[in-house]
């Protein structure tokens, strides 16, 4: 078994912060809808934004999930910590780091592997409960590193 005993998909990032004891909320941010998320250290809880799709929203808890895990000092300092915006997030490091955490986290290689020869990016993106973008992507670093993934582009 790898990732949190998941082995196959879907992962539940929800499911995942609550074993860690982390209070996870959907929320809505007023008349902030640019808002897709945050971790607030404090109230150790995840808040997500109700308007956005449901794969936006479990995507946005693992990436929330990445900063809980990776970043401690980053979010516990007000000055530093930003909310996670819809918006491209111009190559902050912490937030790329958060999103490949997330990532790798709902898509994880060698799950993806288990699939590849029988299922289409739609049929992945379905089962992973991704947003095909998001498959696309995924699939598209692991082909930096190796032509196994060819086939999908």
């Amino acid at each position: 078994m790898h990732n949190m005993g998941y082995e196959y998909p879907p992962v539940n990032p929800i499911k995942i912060a609550e074993s860690l004891g982390i209070t996870v909320k959907c929320v809505g941010f007023s008349d902030m809808d640019y808002i897709s998320g945050m971790y607030d250290y404090e109230k150790n809880t995840i808040y997500y934004n109700h308007k956005d799709a449901p794969t936006r929203q479990l995507f946005t808890v693992a990436h929330e999930l990445g900063h809980f895990t990776l970043h401690k000092d980053y979010i516990e300092d007000d000055n530093k910590y930003k909310l996670l915006l819809r918006s491209p997030h111009d190559g902050d490091k912490y937030e790329l780091e958060a999103d490949a955490f997330a990532a790798n986290l709902m898509m994880p290689k060698f799950m993806i592997n288990k699939f590849l020869s029988v299922a289409t990016k739609e049929d992945l993106a379905s089962a992973f409960c991704v947003s095909l973008q998001a498959i696309k992507k995924r699939i598209g670093f692991f082909s930096r590193f190796t032509n196994k993934y060819e086939q999908w582009y």
